[in-house]
């Protein structure tokens, strides 16, 4: 809500430490990396799809991805 012409520069500072919270939990370019889930529906040499999505694989955490394994993608 707004300020009331009272608040304090205590409440002030709160507020605005709440609105960056928020912000770094909703925005992708204020956290500056993502995440999300998928199935993967195609494995090459280093990399994985994930529907349009083309990702590189490290082999040694993933060495051999088969179509439709769930999978955790991450960018930063």
């Amino acid at each position: 809500g707004l300020m009331s012409p009272e608040a304090s520069p205590r409440q002030v500072a709160a507020a605005i430490r709440g609105a960056a919270v928020v912000a770094g939990e909703t925005s992708t370019s204020v956290r500056g990396a993502a995440w999300r889930i998928g199935v993967v529906t195609a494995g090459g040499t280093g990399t994985v799809d994930v529907g349009d999505v083309r990702a590189r694989r490290i082999d040694g955490a993933y060495p051999a991805p088969s179509v439709g394994d769930q999978i955790m993608l991450t960018q930063n």
